[in-house]
């Protein structure tokens, strides 16, 4: 069964209240970790290449690098249901908006992954747009999760 933050038993918030943490660590804050600093108006130039770096190489580890598609992908399936969490309990927060607000901004960005090098500048803005919706609406979440 899907829910929200707001319905997840009681025994399972302390282990979705870390989960959420690492998902707006890992990836809320390092998906639109060049964008942020981009001017009100960059070219196309400087906006494909924070998106790259953001959207391609959002965590880099010695020779490990992840995709913000990646990141999720790992990050998911506790918030979910598919997966225990930390502590063995199960929660299933499916039926979030603002999880569903990531899984609809990953989507996109998922897609726009592998073409970053060709991509019209439409394309770019999209990709900078879902980033930041996404990194909001983890911000969002971890907000609502602190508060239960």
């Amino acid at each position: 069964m899907s829910s929200t933050l707001e319905g997840v038993a009681l025994i399972s918030r302390p282990a979705l209240r870390e989960q959420i943490q690492d998902l707006r660590h890992d990836l809320g804050k390092y998906m639109v970790f060049q964008l942020r600093w981009l001017a009100p108006e960059p070219s196309d130039d400087e906006l494909r290449e924070a998106l790259v770096t953001d959207l391609a190489r959002t965590r880099a580890a010695g020779d490990k690098v992840e995709t913000a598609a990646q990141l999720w992908a790992r990050l998911r399936p506790p918030l979910v249901g598919e997966v225990e969490l930390s502590d063995g309990t199960i929660a299933n927060i499916g039926d979030d908006p603002d999880l569903l607000a990531i899984d609809e901004a990953l989507a996109l960005i998922t897609d726009l992954i592998p073409r970053l090098d060709d991509a019209s500048r439409e394309q770019l803005e999209a990709g900078k747009r879902a980033a930041m919706d996404a990194a909001a609406a983890t911000r969002r979440l971890q907000k609502r999760a602190r508060a239960l």
